[in-house]
């Protein structure tokens, strides 16, 4: 009898422990599924990260004939009204946007900006390029460097050009905005002290003096 009992102890004993076991190994194999899933999350997102960034670096939206389009325009009937660019050093320039992205994201704010204040339509060669989507090139180019800390010529004609944009629009807190943004960064570059006129001798599309 004694036995007996003590076998069926020894069974029940066994019974808990292989239980244990087995909730043990479920709780290991959740835990290698889970730390799985994390991994290939993160991956799969940074993935898509530089799946993105590298669109964004490599593809330019515009193409070169219609801001040629547009930039002419600003030549013939909006140059006398903001006479900072020059067009022909401009439009040179964007022969090599591919490597100066800061100029292309220059070249399309004038572009809205001149679409706006003559109440031009897109062009039936390229209708797809409106003013909004030449907004968001600027905004996009913008977003691949720092600017705020490292900003330029092309970064202060930007600003006034976004600031002429939502004027037109009548966003008149988003166009103050804008247009002090360009006064600032034209006074961090040193554009209001004579001397940096003098002895910045670099060729530039932009009229430096005029613009300040």
């Amino acid at each position: 009898m004694d036995a007996i009992l003590e076998t069926r102890r020894g069974q029940r004993r066994q019974g808990a422990r292989d239980r244990s076991s087995n909730v043990a190994s479920a709780r290991q194999s959740e835990e290698s599924h889970r730390k799985q899933g994390e991994k290939l999350l993160k991956t799969t997102i940074q993935f898509q990260d530089e799946t993105l960034q590298s669109l964004e670096e490599n593809h330019q939206v515009v193409k070169l004939p219609t801001l040629q389009h547009f930039i002419s325009v600003y030549k013939s009937r909006l140059y006398s009204v903001w006479p900072v660019i020059n067009t022909h050093t401009l439009l040179n320039q964007l022969q090599y946007a591919d490597t100066d992205s800061e100029t292309y994201g220059m070249a399309t704010a004038l572009c809205a900006a001149t679409i706006m204040q003559l109440s031009l339509e897109p062009l039936e060669d390229d209708p797809s390029i409106t003013v909004e989507i030449l907004v968001h090139e600027t905004e996009r180019i913008r977003r691949l460097f720092n600017w705020r800390e490292h900003p330029t010529l092309d970064t202060v004609v930007t600003s006034f050009f976004l600031h002429i944009y939502r004027a037109n629009l009548e966003e008149r807190k988003a166009s103050m905005t804008y247009l002090q943004e360009a006064i600032v960064l034209a006074r961090l570059l040193g554009l209001d002290d004579e001397s940096y006129h003098a002895f910045n001798i670099v060729p530039s599309c932009i009229d430096r003096q005029t613009l300040f």
